[in-house]
């Protein structure tokens, strides 16, 4: 089988990017000394809280506007409420965003090479 000089280049290249993927925890771990790490580990954790927050806020008004919509449709459209039920529903998905976010993101913390949980 011939392998063009293309292909060659390729795998050669793909290897080479696997490598440096593998080596990018150790080259990383280098400047945990500065505390670059932990100021990274902060920032992440920041932003997530931000926008766990942001998500709390658009969950309330969300879920407010399905149930003043789905009131108003039972209250002067004279719609049945198996009608609105699927607002309702989705009102309530989209308003739980916020708490399920917060399942993902509440007790983040970072690992030390050893597998011990260390706080940022």
């Amino acid at each position: 089988m011939h392998i063009s000089r293309l292909e060659q280049y390729t795998i050669t290249a793909m290897v080479l990017g696997f490598s440096a993927l593998a080596l990018a925890p150790d080259v990383m771990a280098a400047g945990v000394g500065n505390g670059s790490f932990t100021d990274a580990c902060k920032k992440v954790t920041s932003f997530f809280a931000n926008f766990e927050t942001i998500l709390r806020v658009a969950s309330v008004s969300i879920v407010t506007i399905a149930v003043v919509f789905a009131g108003y449709q039972v209250a002067f459209a004279h719609r049945r409420l198996s009608d609105v039920a699927p607002v309702l529903i989705g009102g309530l998905l989209i308003g739980g965003a916020a708490t399920i976010a917060g399942w993902f993101v509440g007790d983040w913390q970072a690992a030390d090479h050893a597998g011990v949980a260390n706080a940022c």
